[in-house]
């Protein structure tokens, strides 16, 4: 099986040869994250020579901006978050680990109060997000524009958008570019399939758990005043929805105490939003696989549609990317996939039309991003 190349691109050089490689995404974290390094026995290199470690060592520092891509794919636009070094008798090594520029958000805390009124979702995203350089990409209808919504001090930027989010059952992930996604469904339209006996599949596992499901599921929250604001009582203290989950036989309930004005529209669509989501969660599948690339030539990535057929694990069906780890090591170069039902990502306002999908990395093609974070396809070889 040919060994994938990566490349760590840092202050205009790039660096390769890397001997252990791990690169995780998913769907629902902030920012993808890699971890390069390499090794070498001594004597090599000797000194007065260049490259490999050496090289390595003394051209990347923390902090420095970067792009990790395999092959000519993007995966990764951020930061280099540790730079170690160590050697012994026999071998030195260095690494190098990093995540993308949307780790900034999961760190960073808002600095002071903001109440913002009567603008659209990806608007507030991006007001939000503005001070730290990073671009919003939205996939989704957002909806109309959100009454108000009031971001706390210390709380973080990611959280505040993850809350902001959640008002109208949207996920938030990255994209190859560095940039923030805002997507309804973690779905990029991109196929692939796994099949017992044809796969290069390592291990299989699967599991059923209703632990965290509910027969109901109710969300409350504050009700918005109408136009004319003359509603009162409680039909304004109080919007709630209601969504049942029938395989669920215990009586289970879990309340949500949304955080923000919603309309009584949004809580039961974030009512139903949630109950679908654990439905879908419970159903949980990991494969590891022989390789990072899937049969159509694309790497295995978050947000793929996957026809699984399993007699060993009872699966025929279609599932959804998760979340992938892929990896070089001793082991070889495994791509770890985790699936999960389709129904745990809402279809709610899936945006036709401009936006390249989350999973911009599936189709074969080699990409760079569009401007300073973007999505956009573009397949270098010319195909």
């Amino acid at each position: 099986m040919t060994q994938e190349t990566v490349t760590l691109r840092v202050n205009g050089a790039e660096y390769g040869g890397w001997t252990a490689i791990r690169v995780t995404t998913d769907v629902e974290q902030t920012a993808t994250s890699f971890d390069l390094e390499l090794s070498e026995r001594w004597p090599q290199p000797r000194a007065g020579e260049t490259g490999g470690i050496t090289e390595v060592a003394q051209g990347v520092r923390m902090g420095d901006a970067c792009e990790v891509r395999i092959g000519g794919t993007v995966v990764c636009t951020g930061y280099v978050d540790k730079v170690s070094k160590s050697y012994g008798p026999e071998e030195h090594k260095v690494s190098v680990s990093g995540r993308s520029k949307t780790g900034d958000l999961v760190d960073s805390a808002i600095e002071k109060d903001q109440q913002i009124k009567g603008k659209k979702l990806e608007d507030i995203a991006r007001q939000l997000c503005a001070p730290h350089g990073i671009e919003v990409t939205v996939e989704a209808d957002t909806g109309p524009p959100i009454e108000e919504f009031h971001a706390k001090t210390g709380e973080t930027v990611h959280g505040e958008i993850s809350r902001l989010c959640a008002l109208r059952s949207l996920l938030v992930s990255d994209g190859p570019g560095g940039n923030l996604v805002i997507t309804g469904s973690g779905a990029g339209g991109g196929r692939a399939a796994i099949r017992l006996g044809s796969s290069p599949i390592r291990t299989g596992a699967a599991e059923w758990d209703q632990s965290d499901r509910y027969g109901k599921t109710i969300v409350r929250g504050q009700q918005p005043l109408g136009g004319s604001g003359l509603l009162d009582g409680t039909a304004v203290a109080l919007s709630e929805g209601v969504a049942k989950d029938p395989e669920v036989k215990s009586s289970r309930v879990r309340v949500i105490n949304a955080k923000g004005r919603v309309t009584p529209e949004e809580a039961q669509k974030r009512a139903a939003h949630d109950s679908r989501k654990r439905k879908g969660k419970s159903n949980f599948i990991k494969y590891e696989l022989y390789g990072w690339r899937h049969s159509g030539g694309g790497l295995w990535w978050k947000g793929l549609t996957v026809r699984v057929e399993d007699s060993l694990l009872g699966l025929s069906g279609e599932y959804r990317v998760r979340g992938v780890d892929l990896s070089l090591s001793e082991q070889g170069t495994i791509a770890t996939v985790t699936l999960v039902d389709p129904s745990a990502y809402s279809d709610i306002g899936k945006k036709d039309g401009t936006a390249k999908p989350l999973t911009g990395l599936l189709d074969g093609a080699e990409t760079k991003p569009a401007g300073a974070g973007g999505m956009a396809l573009r397949d270098d070889r010319g195909v």
